[in-house]
């Protein structure tokens, strides 16, 4: 009898065991698989952030280009808030009417660079169009610091987020003076033969 009692503890206490086999198994199994797939994600999230970065490289690369570029044209670029008052202006600008970058941020480019003969309807048009945020290009008669008048083409553009909020414009402007007097002696002449 004993010896059958003892027959039926064995056997009860290998089936224990092997459960106990089994569910070892699979713990381990499962940490394995935890940690296989922990690095599957690492490793997509590692190249995912390599990505980026080298994509944040190369755009901070563009940019800097797009930046030498703006800086050094000579072309004068007036870049604003949405209200229109100045943010950043260029050499080219500096130069050309002889205010400096931390003389005219926050201030509007009419109130510095207009003066007594700016024609007040084309002064309108561009204040209109600002003030419902959209771009324009006109030509105006504009003054430097020390009151030379110079003609000016304005060529005006709105920044906007994606979502379509103006945050600002872009005036990228040129010194056409030498066309303008050119134009006028060319309509004088044609007065004068005729």
């Amino acid at each position: 009898i004993m010896a059958g009692q003892a027959n039926a503890e064995t056997k009860v206490l290998l089936s224990r065991a092997r459960l106990l086999l089994v569910g070892l198994l699979a713990t381990f199994f499962a940490i394995g698989l935890y940690f296989a797939l922990a690095g599957l994600v690492y490793r997509a999230l590692h190249r995912q952030r390599e990505r980026a970065s080298a994509d944040l490289v190369a755009l901070n690369q563009e940019l800097l280009k797009h930046a030498h570029v703006v800086r050094e044209t000579d072309n004068m670029v007036v870049i604003t808030d949405a209200a229109g008052l100045i943010e950043w202006v260029n050499g080219a600008f500096e130069r050309t009417t002889g205010w400096r970058l931390d003389e005219v941020v926050g201030r509007s480019p009419g109130a510095l660079l207009q003066g007594p003969d700016t024609d007040p309807e084309t002064v309108r048009r561009m204040a209109r169009s600002l003030g419902q945020g959209l771009g324009f290009s006109e030509e105006v008669l504009n003054y430097t610091r020390d009151g030379r008048a110079y003609w000016n083409n304005v060529e005006t553009a709105p920044i906007r987020t994606d979502s379509g909020t103006l945050t600002g414009f872009v005036s990228v402007q040129s010194d056409i003076t030498e066309r303008r007097r050119g134009e006028e002696l060319l309509r004088a002449a044609k007065e004068a033969a005729e």
